[in-house]
């Protein structure tokens, strides 16, 4: 429900502001960023309201309750300041309401590590089919002759998130804090984020989702420029999302069959053999392949990382943890991410012809990815907690 709720509205918004409400590329950009801006600000909100003030469970049904009202006066506006900061909130609670999702999977699965891919593995089902089915279905692709169909979308999604928040109501009550309000600076999660093996895994965590975010930037113009059409870019990019499919379904078993590091590195070799391919480019069959290793480089080694930090917390630290992870991907990295590969795909465009040099482009990435798959290699020690944690 949570992967459907966003994923009603992602594919489609820019198309939204762009072709229903006609603003311009720069005012479609503004709005669209502040998604990152509120990344950087509402897990630290998160982090201090979440089972200290408010358990989990009542945090996120107020998030979606929140997002859905949001999302029906989002679908009545035209102007573009209200459009602009009616839509940072509702990014404000969705990614709050993100990061409590996968606090709660964890408060409440037994044997999280073995478990919580095969129920991760349904928010990306949900995800792809709401896309597919709405926005390429119903919305006919978004084109321009039915953009009067796409604030279906928003309702559609202001719907979803008050059927969530019903049924987060239905779940039994998150383990909390025993002492409701110790500090208004969670120091559990502190505790949790200063020991020098979680904060190796946060190193790669950033870096690793700092090379993903080359990959959202350039993907879509560097196929564009090999001359794919536009009606096939997407179901292209979504093969990474049907691999994630099965590569959820298998990251518990393969976890507690090779342990963390084999698995991460595996995630990490799918990383260098996705950038790989882009930057040789030139056949359409190497350019699926990379694609579809987009879903496994991401399953194997982002969220092999996100289950080996939450193996390290306690009920008391759980879900400030998960704001604080969010801070670093969705912020962090994102940002300075999505900076650089704007900067280095204005740096490799040819002034003559305005053709970019994608082979250059992508070994960026490439590089940050070896980096991580040697610094996995080296410095990366499984304790033996580590590994019965996975029993």
């Amino acid at each position: 429900m949570q992967c459907f709720v966003l994923g009603a509205t992602v594919p489609i918004m820019s198309i939204y502001l762009r072709d229903y409400l006609h603003f311009t590329g720069l005012q479609t950009g503004t709005i669209l960023a502040v998604s990152a801006l509120a990344a950087f600000i509402s897990p630290l909100i998160g982090s201090v309201i979440a089972d200290r003030f408010l358990s989990a469970g009542k945090f996120l049904t107020l998030c979606h309750l929140c997002s859905a009202v949001l999302m029906f006066i989002l679908l009545k506006q035209k102007d573009f300041a209200p459009v602009l900061w009616i839509y940072f909130s509702y990014c404000m609670m969705q990614v709050i309401a993100s990061a409590l999702t996968n606090a709660i999977i964890f408060h409440h699965t037994t044997q999280a590590s073995r478990n919580f891919g095969g129920i991760r593995m349904w928010g990306t089902i949900g995800w792809i089919s709401v896309a597919w089915f709405f926005s390429y279905v119903w919305l006919g692709g978004g084109s321009s002759d039915n953009v009067s169909g796409l604030p279906d979308a928003l309702g559609l999604s202001a719907i979803a998130s008050i059927v969530c928040a019903v049924y987060v109501l239905t779940l039994p009550k998150s383990p909390g804090m025993t002492d409701k309000i110790k500090s208004f600076i969670p120091l559990e999660s502190i505790r949790v984020m200063r020991q020098p093996k979680i904060l190796f895994i946060c190193l790669l965590f950033f870096l690793m989702s700092f090379a993903h975010r080359y990959y959202y930037v350039g993907m879509a113009p560097f196929m564009r420029q090999l001359g794919f059409r536009d009606a096939n870019i997407m179901p292209v990019m979504s093969m990474g999302q049907l691999a994630e499919i099965f590569a959820m379904a298998s990251v518990g078993i393969l976890l507690a069959r090779f342990g963390f590091k084999k698995v991460i590195m595996f995630g990490i070799i799918m990383d260098v053999f996705r950038f790989t391919s882009f930057a040789i480019g030139g056949s359409n069959a190497l350019i699926i392949s990379g694609n579809t290793c987009h879903g496994l480089a991401y399953t194997f080694c982002l969220i092999a990382a996100l289950i080996y930090i939450d193996s390290h917390c306690d009920k008391n630290s759980r879900t400030a943890v998960h704001q604080l992870l969010v801070l670093l991907n969705a912020g962090l990295a994102s940002f300075f991410g999505s900076f650089a590969a704007g900067k280095a795909m204005d740096i490799f465009t040819s002034q003559q012809s305005g053709l970019v040099n994608y082979r250059a482009f992508w070994m960026i990435p490439t590089v940050v990815v070896c980096v991580c798959f040697f610094l996995v290699l080296v410095f990366f020690r499984e304790q033996q907690a580590d590994e019965t944690a996975l029993c």
